[in-house]
């Protein structure tokens, strides 16, 4: 049974240009890097002949993102697409059959909000609601092992062959005028067959090998972008040298996509205070002026030699940095303003 739908003359067009474009692979290089996928509501999706017009000028060789930022925010309605800016100009790169492509983006100190797209434009079929970039590397970063990211799964449309993501990024440095991230692997997490699992290793606690073993990338491939990074200094706030029970801060960045804390527990201090089992990282919260404190829902980062800590706060919502008034470390209050 044939559950596709009937194809006019010029569609047909556009799916036979789909058939003839070959695949290859090349392998993956084998490490970790973390990533947390979240889903959200699923919004209704462009009629056929929006899609047979993106498919068009997909295979035509024109760049065209369908509607470009403002669209993607009408659809999808994502947490944070009131802060992001659409690009002056195209940013996409296609490698194995496969399209990836920022609609919009917006930079604060070290971290970076963006809106990407993975579209298959080989006619082979090969994403899902389970596909995901299993990491971004960041092109001439001091210290790569610092660079975490969140990653929120917006929408996958079947007709067009497309998934939406939200992700935020963030390094143990501030960016410049401009960011270059690429990836080298393409996941589908739902792929669960545990003779296809590979063996990796990661850096755990007190800088440990941890042998691990994770499911191999479905398309690997050179995926390369640049992104302006004209950084919104303005809305960061910032605190350094911030002594609390248990812990040494030596800077942390509050902006309106995330928290990020740097610093180290200190040996000996408080009596009173118990780290949380199985905690590395202290307790942080933002409060606002209203008596709220922002909710967040992950966290990503890393661990440095000894006690020391590298760690962003993903939110759940963009945080108005206008109206902090204190950080809230380890269950002490320390006044913004």
């Amino acid at each position: 049974m044939n559950n596709h739908p009937s194809f006019d003359k010029d569609e047909q067009m556009i799916h036979e240009a789909f058939s003839k474009i070959e695949v290859d692979t090349h392998s993956l290089k084998r490490k970790m890097k973390e990533s947390n996928i979240q889903k959200t509501r699923r919004p209704a999706r462009l009629s056929f002949a929006m899609m047979a017009m993106v498919a068009l000028l997909v295979v035509s060789g024109t760049v065209y993102a369908a509607g470009g930022l403002e669209e993607l925010i009408a659809r999808f309605n994502p947490h944070f697409g009131e802060v992001a800016q659409a690009p002056s100009q195209p940013i996409y790169t296609q490698d194995q059959g496969i399209r990836l492509e920022v609609y919009g983006s917006k930079a604060f100190d070290n971290s970076i909000l963006f809106y990407y797209s993975l579209q298959d434009i080989s006619g082979l079929d090969r994403l899902n609601e389970s596909t995901c970039v299993g990491w971004f590397d960041v092109i001439g970063a001091i210290d790569d092992s610092s660079i975490s990211s969140s990653t929120r799964f917006l929408y996958f449309d079947s007709y067009t062959h497309t998934i939406y993501f939200e992700a935020i990024l963030t390094t143990s440095h501030p960016f410049s005028s401009e960011l270059t991230i690429e990836t080298n692997g393409i996941f589908d997490l739902s792929s669960t067959d545990p003779s296809a699992l590979i063996p990796v290793y990661i850096v755990g606690e007190d800088e440990e090998t941890v042998p691990m073993k994770v499911s191999p990338p479905t398309i690997t491939g050179h995926w390369r972008i640049t992104i302006p990074t004209d950084n919104a200094i303005d809305q960061i706030l910032t605190l350094e040298n911030v002594v609390a029970p248990g812990v040494e801060v030596d800077r942390l960045a509050i902006s309106p996509i995330g928290i990020h804390v740097v610093g180290s527990r200190t040996r000996s201090g408080d009596e009173d205070f118990q780290w949380p089992s199985e905690s590395t990282w202290p307790l942080v919260d933002v409060e606002l002026s209203s008596g709220q404190i922002v909710k967040h829902s992950s966290g990503a980062g890393g661990i440095g030699p000894g006690f020391g800590f590298d760690f962003f706060i993903f939110p759940d919502y963009p945080i108005d940095t206008s109206q902090v008034v204190a950080v809230i470390i380890n269950d002490s209050r320390i006044p913004i303003r």
